[in-house]
């Protein structure tokens, strides 16, 4: 039998593979109560956008009267997994009720809705405010904010990083958990933080150099031998409303204004040089030590910004559930970073996907 990945990657000589999908019911604990079978399940769709809050989403879930008289919507989680022939399941988040929907029957109730990951638990407001004073460990805050808050997640992966506040810095009562922890994640130069395909509270690094760091997490090259959708590919470019400077400033509340900007590199066709005006996305970031701390600041921001790219590719592909968030996608031989995926949970997709150019 082929490998996980040739069943996944379709060399030449592997033209169908016989794929589906695994649904678990969980508890709070990501414990697996029982596997359900949902209706119409092959019009349920997994959506993912990095660059919103709630980050991943999931549409079109229909549960049978005998599945709903299971489910407990304001606890419980679902988990779909797709599955290989060789018995490999890969997970593709785990998701909770945010709108379900009662529909009576002669023959029972069913439930649809939408379900989003676990951010709505963080994404919540604070009670208490938060000021950490110069030296205060990054890392301390953010345990702090995940584990000492009453929160309790079933896995966590964030990395130490030996970061301390360099000025004073505070959240006031009422600013959500997750804001406090993307300002947390920006100065210990992390992406923001996001629920992975295992439902795990992640933090990940930003490297240096997307550009040119030539890594990459997954590789498509059209062509008459390809897994991508054959008329399916659409390519624009925002050449106004792209940003060319990144502005950071720092109005710490016992000390001058620190302000730094990054500029594109002149080689990119929406880059000052170029385009002969700025476009200027302003961050505010508290606690930094100077301005090349702002500066560093700046560059992680052009390298995070999802939002606004210089060229957008779009297209579909044949299933591949190794997509998670935060990755970078090589498309003809060019590295890009993927702004958002969709993924039709049944055999042959669709699997959707929207690249945007990198810094």
């Amino acid at each position: 039998m082929p490998s996980d990945t040739e069943l996944l990657d379709l060399p030449a000589g592997i033209g169908n593979v016989v794929s589906s999908v695994v649904w678990e019911l969980l508890d709070r604990a990501h414990n697996v109560v029982t596997t359900i079978n949902p209706s119409r399940a092959e019009n349920a769709t997994v959506n993912v956008r990095a660059g919103d809050t709630v980050k991943r989403t999931l549409s079109g879930l229909w549960l049978t009267p005998s599945d709903f008289a299971l489910v407990d919507v304001n606890a419980d989680r679902i988990r779909p997994s797709w599955l290989l022939p060789g018995g490999t399941r890969y997970p593709l988040g785990v998701f909770m009720f945010s709108q379900a929907v009662r529909r009576p029957h002669t023959w029972g109730t069913s439930l649809d809705g939408t379900m989003y990951d676990q951010t709505v638990i963080l994404d919540q407001p604070r009670e208490t405010s938060l000021s950490l004073a110069a030296g205060a460990s990054v890392d301390a805050a953010i345990a702090q904010i995940v584990s000492g808050d009453g929160l309790s997640f079933p896995a966590v992966a964030i990395p130490t990083t030996n970061v301390t506040v360099a000025s004073p810095i505070s959240w006031p009562a009422g600013d959500s958990r997750y804001a406090i922890l993307s300002g947390l994640f920006t100065l210990a130069n992390l992406y923001p933080p996001f629920f992975d395909n295992n439902g795990v509270l992640t933090g990940k690094p930003v490297p240096p150099d997307l550009a040119r760091s030539g890594s990459y997490d997954h590789i498509y090259a059209p062509g008459t031998a390809s897994r991508v959708v054959r008329d399916s590919v659409a390519e624009a470019d925002e050449t106004i409303t792209a940003p060319n400077r990144y502005l950071v400033v720092d109005n710490g509340p016992t000390q001058e204004p620190i302000v730094a900007w990054y500029d594109i590199d002149p080689f990119w066709p929406h880059s000052f040089a170029r385009r002969g005006y700025r476009v200027t996305k302003k961050v505010s970031v508290n606690g930094l030590a100077n301005s090349t701390a702002a500066y560093d600041a700046a560059v992680r921001d052009a390298l995070v910004d999802l939002n606004a790219g210089r060229t957008f590719i779009e297209f579909d592909s044949t299933p591949d559930p190794r997509h998670d968030i935060y990755q970078i996608v090589q498309y003809g031989g060019i590295s890009y970073r993927e702004a958002a995926w969709s993924l039709r949970l049944r055999p042959g997709g669709p699997h959707s996907h929207s690249l945007t150019g990198l810094y």
